[in-house]
C-alpha cells in the first residue's frame, strides 16, 4: 500500500473490525469476491486472480455466519460492464447524508464533494484533513478531534484509507454515525465526465491513476469552497 506504511497494530485492528459483532456496526467485504458477473472484464479478472492467489488465506479471517454489508457500495461506476444504473444508485447513496451535518475526514487531496454536487442535499459540510501519507500515524489525534462532535449532530464520511475504517469501527461503538465513504467522490467524477478508464480528476490524487498527470490545483472558486470549510488541518506538518 503506497500511501500507508502497513504493521502488525493495523492488522490487528483490521481484523476487529471484521471480528466486530456490536449491532450499532456493519462490517463489510467487496461483493466481488464471490460474484463477478456485473463486473467489466477487466475487473472479473482481477477478481478472480485476487480470490485464487488469496482466498484460502482470506476465508479464514471471515465469518460464514455473518451478514456483512458490501464495500463495493462506494465503486458504483467503474467496475461495471454496465453503468446505465450508477446515476440511479448515486442518488440513492446521496439520501445517506440528506439534510444532515456532515464532517469529512480525508487525506489532503481527497476534496470529496469539491466541484461536483455530491453534497448539495447536506445540511452543513466541515472537513478534518489528515496526513497525506502514513495518515494511522495520527489516528489517536484524528480521533480525538472526532470525539469532540455530538453524537446527535454530525454524520462523519471517512475517506482515508484503512484508517478509516478503523475509526468507522471504533466511532460506531462510541455511538456515532460513521461510513467509509472511500473512492465514491471519484467514481462519481469519472461517471459525470463519462469515463471508461480511470482517469486522473483535476484537484484530486489518487493512487489508482498516473502520478505523472494529475493536476492538483483547484479553480478559485472551488478553492475557497473547500478551504473554507476545513476545521483542522493535520497535514499542515508535512
Amino acid at each position: 500500500m503506497s500511501y500507508q506504511r502497513l504493521s502488525k497494530e493495523i492488522a490487528q485492528r483490521l481484523q476487529a473490525v471484521l471480528d466486530c459483532r456490536d449491532p450499532r456496526f456493519l462490517a463489510c467485504l467487496p461483493d466481488t469476491l464471490v460474484d463477478q458477473s456485473e463486473c467489466r472484464r477487466s475487473t472479473e479478472v482481477h477478481w478472480k486472480s485476487f480470490v485464487y492467489k488469496y482466498g484460502q488465506r482470506l476465508a479464514r479471517c471471515f465469518d460464514t455466519n455473518y451478514t456483512y454489508g458490501n464495500s463495493n457500495m462506494t465503486r458504483m461506476y467503474m467496475n461495471f460492464h454496465d453503468k446505465t444504473k450508477s446515476p440511479e444508485l448515486f442518488q440513492q447513496i446521496k439520501t445517506i447524508w440528506n439534510q444532515k451535518h456532515v464532517v469529512i475526514v480525508e487525506g489532503k487531496f481527497t476534496r470529496f464533494g469539491i466541484a461536483n454536487d455530491l453534497l448539495d442535499n447536506a445540511l452543513s459540510v466541515k472537513r478534518i484533513i489528515g496526513p497525506h501519507m502514513n495518515a494511522f500515524e495520527s489516528i489517536d489525534t484524528i480521533k480525538n478531534a472526532l470525539l469532540n462532535f455530538s453524537k446527535d449532530e454530525v454524520l462523519f464520511l471517512f475517506s482515508l484509507g484503512p484508517t478509516a475504517t478503523i475509526l468507522c469501527h471504533e466511532l460506531a461503538i462510541e455511538g456515532y454515525w460513521a461510513v467509509d465513504i472511500g473512492n465514491l467522490d471519484l467514481e462519481y467524477m469519472w461517471m459525470k465526465a463519462g469515463a471508461t478508464e480511470k482517469v486522473s480528476i483535476k484537484g484530486r490524487f489518487s493512487v489508482e491513476t498516473s502520478t505523472s498527470v494529475m493536476d492538483l490545483t483547484l479553480d478559485p472558486v472551488d478553492a475557497r469552497v473547500y478551504q473554507e470549510s476545513i476545521v483542522l488541518d493535520l497535514s499542515i506538518a508535512e
